[in-house]
């Protein structure tokens, strides 16, 4: 007989927004604005604290456009909800999967605040990244991205980054390996 299933993981986008135009791209609206409303996200956090298949830990990671364009007062108000929901003997934590630009010294005091998983959306070297994570009038995003790795360790905050493979990074593992070493990421 199989096992039961068990929520374990839930994705919450909070908004379609994003604040680029990587070329890969599968959101059809990631220029739409609109934020999940409060109603919403209770009737999310209810029916899932509420089912008989969530099991004694859940990582809530917030992805899907770009999480960091609401305001740090968004996620403070969300998790001080979900928390007073939380059934007691649940294990939740929090992750935000973000492009990096717009990580600021508010942002790491809220990260490390509440204990939130943070991912980088990162492709690479330069060369790489900037080839498809483009901003909205075509620019490079590299140094921004960086600029907010830079700003995760300068506050302690550790992080760990994804890297969406291409026919192009394929093409130089060795390269992309020594970039992610020589920058300390690991």
């Amino acid at each position: 007989m199989p096992a039961d299933p068990a929520i374990e993981t839930l994705v919450i986008q909070p908004t379609p927004f994003c604040n680029i135009a990587c070329t890969y791209c599968y959101l059809r609206h990631r220029g739409d604005r609109s934020v999940m409303s409060d109603k919403t996200l209770g009737m999310v956090f209810e029916r899932v604290f509420a089912s008989r298949w969530l099991g004694l830990a859940l990582s809530v990671i917030w992805h899907a456009g770009e999480p960091l364009v609401l305001p740090v007062a968004y996620y403070r108000d969300a998790f001080d909800r979900i928390e007073r929901w939380r059934p007691q003997a649940l294990n939740l934590r929090h992750s935000i999967q973000t492009n990096g630009m717009l990580i600021t010294a508010e942002w790491c005091e809220l990260i490390r605040q509440h204990n939130v998983g943070i991912g980088v959306s990162l492709d690479g070297s330069r060369r790489l990244h900037d080839l498809y994570r483009r901003t909205r009038s075509g620019g490079g995003t590299f140094d921004r991205t960086m600029a907010g790795i830079h700003l995760l360790r300068q506050h302690g905050v550790d992080f760990h980054v994804i890297t969406v493979l291409s026919n192009d990074s394929l093409e130089d593992p060795d390269g992309q390996v020594d970039f992610y070493i020589s920058e300390g990421i690991d």
